[in-house]
């Protein structure tokens, strides 16, 4: 019998690969490695979203740069099989969508991690999850307790349209 570990991918199989993972080794280094693939000016304005058979998503932040983008289809999409291997990539598919793109990656952690309440300032004590859910129910608490109040948002109901 074999010591080595067996992969996420190959314990869910046909299962993984209809969720998506059947490539996420590969999706990973092309999320890692974009700058690389189109330059930085380019990803200063797009980002990949998704790589799912064979299909590349990029979502930019501009009308202007989607169809700059979907001009160099061919050429995102060679740059991409160079460095995920031939045929990976065998369509590319822009989008435009609100908010900014994600910036270069900063070394270090990859998500922030909670504070330990057991150590540290009292500020970092505050910070805790437990800390913040009692906050939460406190002012839940007063909000109940002080009575109905009226909403200025709401007005008058209209009367309905007979037709």
């Amino acid at each position: 019998m074999s010591d080595a570990i067996p992969r996420l991918r190959e314990l869910l199989g046909e299962a993984g690969a209809r969720l998506g993972m059947d490539r996420a080794a590969e999706a990973g280094a092309l999320w890692s490695r974009w700058e690389e693939v189109v330059g930085p000016a380019i990803a200063e304005h797009a980002e990949p979203t998704s790589l799912r058979k064979g299909l590349l998503k990029i979502r930019t932040d501009s009308a202007s740069w989607a169809t700059e983008l979907a001009y160099m289809k061919e050429q995102v999409m060679s740059a991409a099989n160079a460095l995920l291997g031939e045929g990976t990539v065998a369509d590319v598919q822009v989008w435009t969508g609100p908010g900014p793109i994600r910036r270069k990656r900063v070394e270090g952690p990859s998500r922030p991690t909670a504070p330990d309440p057991s150590r540290g300032s009292d500020e970092d004590r505050a910070l805790a999850p437990e800390a913040a859910l009692e906050r939460a129910r406190a002012a839940w608490q007063k909000r109940r307790s002080a009575g109905p109040r009226r909403d200025l948002r709401e007005s008058p109901r209209k009367p309905e349209n007979p037709w």
